[in-house]
């Protein structure tokens, strides 16, 4: 069924190439037979982030956060809680943040010479790198409780700022 495409505008998906579905599934069904890794055994996770790489690149498939989900057998958001050092050792954490790194520095590397589209690199480095395209201001409040102070504390403080509309300049 090579060429075939989803129906009408509300196709959740329009394959051109059906062989490309039935390439990525079985490349990503062999992860499936692995055993999940522990967050507490370090050397294990090394070990898998290193095979789930090296199988990339062999196969010439595009790593994701996705993929290393799958090959260490965790689901994403305990690979992101791994990533912040939740749940797991401290040699895990920081395996987990440099293959994000890794994964980080490769996007843009393919982003910057037009192997992936813009829109994808974008969502990827918002969504899994946390790098965001806004600034966030925040201003000290400057408020306080007036209640707190005596009636000469404020008078101290806003007499030399009131201005008497009573006064005249002597000079003029």
């Amino acid at each position: 069924m090579p060429g075939k495409k989803g129906s009408g505008s509300n196709a959740a998906v329009v394959v051109e190439d059906v062989s490309a579905v039935t390439q990525s599934l079985d490349f990503h069904r062999q992860f499936l037979k692995l055993p999940k890794v522990s967050g507490s055994d370090t050397e294990a996770v090394e070990e898998r982030i290193e095979e789930y790489f090296r199988i990339c690149s062999e196969r010439d498939a595009l790593p994701t956060v996705e993929g290393l989900s799958l090959a260490l057998g965790v689901s994403r958001s305990t690979l992101w809680e791994w990533g912040r050092g939740n749940n797991c050792t401290r040699g895990t954490a920081e395996a987990v943040q440099r293959a994000k790194t890794l994964l980080s520095a490769m996007d843009a590397e393919l982003a910057s010479r037009g192997k992936i589209q813009p829109v994808t690199y974008i969502f990827r480095s918002k969504n899994y790198y946390d790098l965001s395209d806004k600034v966030e201001i925040s201003a000290p409040s400057n408020t306080f409780d007036s209640s707190l102070l005596t009636r000469e504390e404020l008078e101290a403080r806003y007499n030399p700022n009131i201005i008497d509309a009573d006064y005249t300049d002597p000079e003029k």
